[in-house]
């Protein structure tokens, strides 16, 4: 049971308790009034919990819609950001050819250069300059 039950039975327990010393005719004039109040009474209690229930629901949508905002904001930075990368991918393309191209120039110079002068000069792969 919730707090707010348990509390209407304590209070209903109480009540009857005092109506146990009442005449008939209080009795029936407390029952009359309770039919024709009670709906009344109950109405206002249930709208106090409806407004509670209100403002917690209000919270959470305002809650959510920061969310959304912020998950916006977020999208637009992560599309500001590819669009950025994108123009850089260009750039980085060609500096990787150029690496590639000098490295491989690098690699060609290094396998003709693995021999003493005189052994490429034998090979003729480097021509003698005259004296």
């Amino acid at each position: 049971m919730t707090p707010e039950q348990i509390t209407a039975v304590t209070l209903l327990l109480k009540v009857l308790e005092m109506m146990s010393s009442w005449h008939f005719g209080a009795i029936v004039l407390f029952i009359i009034v309770l039919i024709l109040g009670g709906p009344y009474l109950w109405m206002a209690i249930n709208s106090t919990r409806q407004d509670r229930q209100f403002e917690t629901q209000k919270r959470q949508f305002e809650a959510m819609v920061t969310m959304y905002k912020n998950n916006a904001a977020l999208v637009d930075k992560n599309e500001k950001l590819t669009k950025d990368y994108e123009g850089h991918l260009g750039e980085f393309k060609d500096i990787v050819m150029m690496n590639t191209q000098a490295f491989t120039q690098l690699t060609a110079a290094i396998e003709q250069n693995q021999f003493c002068p005189m052994v490429r000069i034998e090979n003729q792969k480097i021509k003698r300059v005259p004296e």
